[in-house]
């Protein structure tokens, strides 16, 4: 039986003064957690009703790929960065049998 994939949702927002400050750690964040093995999708995205409210949706292959990631340098980077330009308003995970979405040709 496969192991369950790790689903993680954070929400953040952010200040019209810290905005630009934000979107450059997410971008660094989302370009070297993808780098780490088990990673099948992190993506960072804005809100469409608020340009200061960002969500961070990850995807890992298993349980022992999303604790490596708790323990890597991307995330290590954005903790640290995060209090001058952001802050964490909800985080949810979820366990499942999940798949990332495949485009046909």
């Amino acid at each position: 039986m496969a192991e369950d994939m790790i689903l993680i949702d954070v929400a953040l927002t952010t200040t019209e003064a810290n905005r630009g400050a934000l979107v450059s750690l997410l971008g660094q964040t989302v370009a070297g957690s993808e780098a780490e093995p088990g990673c099948a999708t992190y993506r960072a995205t804005v809100a469409l009703d608020d340009p200061l409210k960002f969500h961070i949706l990850e995807l890992w292959e298993s349980e022992s790929a999303y604790l490596a990631h708790c323990k890597g340098a991307p995330l290590a980077r954005f903790l640290e960065q995060l209090p001058g330009c952001g802050t964490i308003v909800s985080i949810n995970r979820r366990t499942g049998p999940f798949q990332p979405y495949e485009k046909k040709a």
